[in-house]
């Protein structure tokens, strides 16, 4: 409907074909006229999956693994990728994922920028090999992280939205 505060259906769970698992931070990928579900999963670590949606509610196929913690920087406190969320802007497609430990003033934001034909197959994703957003001690900004993007009121800016901790040692 037209009003954010409802009234809503709930519509049932989100659960792969292949078996129900743990899966935390879901969010939506619009790509090519096509609906993906961007979420983070075990698998043997904290990592992130994409999986196609025939609707906005069922998972088609099982989520195919894009990214894991492989570099130092997304090791802090724990080897961590969640909190995936789609950034589309002059027709590029980028996901922009947290790393580390949500506990440590090392909390970031790696990213992954979509440079294939395929969303499902892992190697049309292209890790950027240093964090796209960090700590900044000299500003008092601690284990920036786990956010989401939206336009500026007039639509000419994308903003970005993240949690943060007030100490340099984290939560």
């Amino acid at each position: 409907g037209a009003d954010p505060l409802g009234p809503y259906t709930y519509k049932g769970r989100l659960v792969e074909p292949s078996g129900d698992r743990w899966m935390i931070d879901g969010s939506i990928l619009q790509l090519n006229g096509e609906l993906y579900l961007l979420f983070s999963a075990f698998g043997p670590r904290q990592s992130v999956y994409i999986a196609p949606l025939s609707d906005p509610w069922t998972l088609s196929a099982p989520g195919v693994l894009i990214t894991g913690p492989e570099y130092p920087w997304e090791m802090s406190g724990g080897t961590v990728n969640e909190g995936p969320v789609a950034l589309q802007h002059d027709g590029q497609t980028f996901i922009v994922f947290s790393a580390s430990s949500c506990a440590t003033g090392d909390y970031k934001l790696g990213m992954l920028i979509y440079r294939g034909s395929d969303p499902l197959d892992p190697a049309s994703w292209e890790k950027n090999p240093e964090p796209v957003f960090r700590r900044s001690d000299e500003n008092g900004v601690f284990g920036p992280g786990h956010n989401g993007f939206f336009r500026s009121p007039d639509g000419t800016e994308d903003w970005i939205v993240y949690h943060a901790v007030d100490f340099p040692e984290g939560a």
